[in-house]
């Protein structure tokens, strides 16, 4: 077998083919990657307007009251400041038996009314509630100093 002899004409036109395929693949996914690292790093987090540390108001305080105690028993809606952070604390007794029932419920109406009634006037809403262990959740981004 002679290895100096030229491949025939017809497997050099693929071989050129399939290395400008190969390069173009190769472009496009870099120009790809370029647009996404540029679209990433011009991604802003959307500015909040600063939350209303004022009192909560009336209408919202007896909404977010009635929703509270549809489900719990001596449910007990708390504002605490501390420093620039508002915290809304919750507290009262479960009406289901179960856990399981009391959640069932109770997730879809925090993230779906309570969270959103709250979220113009404070950061944080935390949870004291008989038998249950609810972590605190974030309505807002924290301040920060400018």
């Amino acid at each position: 077998m002679n290895l100096e002899t030229a491949p025939p004409p017809a497997e050099r036109r693929r071989e050129r083919r399939w290395t400008r395929v190969c390069l173009g693949a190769i472009v496009l996914a870099l120009l790809g990657a370029a647009a996404a690292v540029h679209h990433l790093r011009q991604r802003r987090p959307p500015l909040a307007a600063p939350a209303d540390h004022g009192a909560l108001p009336g209408p919202v305080r007896a909404e977010v009251q009635a929703l509270l105690d549809t489900f719990l028993l001596d449910a007990r809606l708390e504002e605490r400041a501390q420093g620039p952070v508002r915290e809304f604390h919750v507290s009262g007794h479960t009406r289901a038996g179960l856990a399981q029932d009391f959640y069932k419920g109770f997730r879809p109406a925090l993230t779906g009314r309570i969270m959103p009634l709250l979220r113009p006037y404070g950061e944080i809403i935390s949870f004291d509630i008989a038998s249950l262990d609810l972590p605190p959740a974030r309505l807002r981004p924290l301040p920060t100093k400018d």
